[in-house]
């Protein structure tokens, strides 16, 4: 019988093997969420990495329900909390009302938002989800012309007076769609207070999304916003 544990996938082929779009593979490969690697720029996958990834997936998927409960009782746990919730407060008075939460992978980032949130009584706006579902009812040419009134908007019935929290915010770096996600976010921070998670890394005094050479790459500095970094769960 063949062993076909050392084959070596192309992004199109891990792409079809997990059913999902080259975009989405894209993305983390670039935040190391799959095991990949580089061979002149472009990426590779071996097959027994990617098979074990799909069992370590299904089974935090399982123990999801545990782990989101932990993190919840962390954030209780600590001052952190208290610390965030003082500087939204604090931040009404300036012109660019940006709180970016900041740390690495796992650090409990949406777990800070969404205790933010319950203690706040108001939703977390899941941009992935909410205005994926908006654009995905739009042909495409019409997208990139709509997406940013459409971010406006949900962004409005989400808000909580003048306070709006995001998290899940990935698809804002989508090519396609031809935003800047800093700069929509700062724009969004004019009119109200906004929290959100940041999905890449605070690095050197930057803000850094995916790797350099990646398509979605993006290198920000830290004007005209307030980084709030996250201690390290555990």
């Amino acid at each position: 019988m063949k062993d076909d544990t050392g084959e070596i996938f192309t992004l199109d082929e891990v792409a079809a093997y997990l059913k999902v779009g080259k975009r989405t593979v894209y993305r983390l490969a670039a935040a190391k969420k799959i095991p990949a690697f580089k061979v002149g720029g472009t990426w590779r996958f071996q097959r027994q990495e990617i098979d074990q990834w799909i069992k370590r997936q299904t089974a935090e998927a399982h123990g999801e329900k545990g782990l989101a409960d932990s993190r919840r009782e962390w954030v209780k746990g600590r001052p952190m909390l208290t610390r965030l919730d003082r500087l939204v407060d604090e931040i009404a008075a300036l012109h660019s009302k940006l709180i970016l939460l900041v740390g690495r992978p796992g650090c409990g980032k949406s777990a800070l938002l969404a205790e933010l949130a319950n203690q706040r009584g108001m939703k977390v706006m899941n941009v992935g989800a909410v205005l994926g579902k908006r654009l995905a009812a739009l042909a495409q040419r019409q997208r990139a012309l709509q997406a940013n009134v459409a971010m406006r908007e949900l962004a409005d019935e989400y808000a909580s007076g003048d306070l709006g929290l995001l998290d899940n915010i990935e698809l804002l770096f989508d090519q396609s769609l031809k935003l800047d996600p800093l700069d929509l976010l700062k724009r969004h921070a004019h009119a109200r207070r906004v929290v959100a998670v940041w999905p890449g890394e605070l690095r050197d005094g930057r803000l850094i999304y995916a790797e350099m050479g990646h398509p979605e790459y993006q290198d920000y500095g830290l004007d005209g916003l307030v980084p709030f970094e996250i201690e390290t769960v555990g």
